[in-house]
């Protein structure tokens, strides 16, 4: 504090709600501070700010963004990135050379802390939140001074490789610790993905094992065995739901086919396609009768690829 201004000092406030997601706080100096977050796509690096002012010497601002620089090249390039804070600094209605950055709303007139908080905003690929947003000049200005001078020096700077703003203004109600300054707001949105449904109990097929004469033809037997329970149901809806039932062992009974199973197992494996083809023509007499329209015809074509 000097001649009861304060000239530095930084702190990042987080909700209680948030507090768990939090896996780092490192409090880099009296200007700057970095809050490393965990969300559902990965993580968010917050690093706050606060920027000399245009009265201070241009060393101790160029050291001041070199040091940023620094925590900046220590997160991660895959984490979601926002720097705000006070940077003392306006962003001017002059698009030219930093049309990435800057949006077609800024305000104020461009000086030193200008330039130097545009090219760091343009070197990191940073938006600065507030210029791209259209806003009555109240929710603008963020500090007023007491001769009524007001500005827009605070800045939330987002990423643009992620796609998350969704707006940005100023809330002149929130004054709080007799500030100077007021509330910035930035709305943010993060795209959540649907996690992937597990399929931990798919039945796995070991085609290998009916090389073995002996398991082939048990397991020719046991397939005409479940298509003789099939040939007993006389309702088609019935015939239907045990029909999908019993459909994995019609993959690995035709399958026997591909490998060349069918010549060695005789008329036990005879009957089993014997039984399987008189089904075929049951459903298809049936005709899907009393079968949902989609279901009948599902039916129907499955029949024609099995009885064939």
């Amino acid at each position: 504090m000097s001649n009861g201004h304060r000239v530095r000092g930084v702190a990042i406030g987080i909700s209680s709600i948030l507090q768990p997601s939090v896996v780092e706080v490192t409090p880099v100096d009296e200007r700057i501070m970095r809050v490393m977050m965990k969300h559902t796509l990965g993580f968010m690096s917050l690093v706050a700010v606060y920027a000399p002012t245009e009265m201070r010497k241009t060393e101790e601002k160029e050291m001041f963004y070199a040091k940023l620089d620094s925590v900046l090249d220590q997160c991660p390039a895959r984490d979601t990135l926002i720097v705000l804070g006070d940077f003392n600094a306006t962003t001017g209605i002059v698009r030219d050379g930093y049309e990435l950055c800057v949006g077609p709303h800024g305000s104020g007139i461009r000086n030193t802390n200008s330039s130097l908080l545009l090219n760091f905003a343009r070197s990191r690929r940073l938006r600065i939140a507030g210029s791209w947003y259209q806003r009555p000049e109240l929710h603008r200005w963020t500090w007023y001074n007491a001769g009524g001078v007001a500005k827009e020096i605070d800045h939330i700077l987002v990423s643009t490789r992620w796609r998350i703003l969704q707006n940005c203004r100023v809330y002149r109600s929130a004054e709080f610790f007799g500030t100077d300054h007021r509330l910035v707001v930035a709305t943010l949105k993060l795209h959540v993905k649907s996690r992937r449904i597990s399929r931990g109990n798919h039945t796995v097929f070991h085609l290998e094992k009916l090389k073995d004469l002996t398991c082939a033809h048990e397991h020719a037997v046991a397939v005409s065995n479940r298509f003789d329970v099939l040939g007993a149901l006389g309702d088609p809806v019935e015939l239907w739901d045990t029909f999908k039932r019993e459909n994995v062992s019609l993959v690995v009974v035709f399958t026997l086919v591909v490998v060349g199973i069918t010549a060695l197992l005789g008329s036990v494996w005879q009957d089993a396609l014997d039984n399987a083809k008189r089904v075929s023509e049951a459903l298809q007499a049936w005709g899907g009768q009393g079968l949902h329209p989609t279901t009948a015809w599902q039916a129907r074509k499955r029949m024609a690829h099995g009885g064939g």
